[in-house]
């Protein structure tokens, strides 16, 4: 069996929980109390590294699917690799209108591990053919308004 070994890096840390044997996600916990305003996100402190992980191996940071369908709650895109030492941060994004207060302990997010092989990169001139070719995906260039405004309530 594989082993994935953690450091607490303060002492009101959490290390991650399965809730049932055979989850493929462990939960990840908040180190602190944090609010998080309507249509906002926030980087939010777990204060726990990895010590251990599988080479070949990342974690992705996925979603509590309660907290996601209930609430709004959704976390950003993230992979964890082998051997990064650092502090596990959480991108938490409050896609409601409402305002959350997440509290110490909470659950905020799972991980899961997955096997990640090895290979190179290469500079080509030569596209193979697919069935699919070039269609699906984002087929058009989409402009983003990025001065929304930011209201806490």
């Amino acid at each position: 069996m594989l082993s994935v070994k953690f450091n607490k890096l303060t002492d009101e840390a959490k290390l991650p929980t399965r809730k049932h044997k055979m989850d493929a996600g462990i939960d990840v916990y908040s180190l602190e109390t944090v609010r998080l305003a309507a249509n906002s996100q926030k980087v939010i402190h777990t204060g726990i590294a990895l010590a251990k992980c599988p080479r070949r191996y990342v974690l992705q940071v996925w979603p509590k699917s309660g907290l996601d369908a209930e609430f709004g709650l959704h976390t950003g895109a993230g992979i964890i690799d082998c051997e990064y030492r650092g502090e596990i941060l959480i991108l938490l994004k409050n896609m409601s209108e409402y305002i959350w207060e997440i509290e110490a302990g909470d659950a905020i997010a799972q991980l899961v591990l997955l096997p990640c092989p090895g290979y190179e990169i290469e500079l080509t001139e030569d596209t193979d053919e697919t069935e699919r070719g070039d269609t699906g995906g984002i087929t058009k260039t989409v402009t983003l308004n990025t001065k929304a405004e930011f209201k806490e309530e």
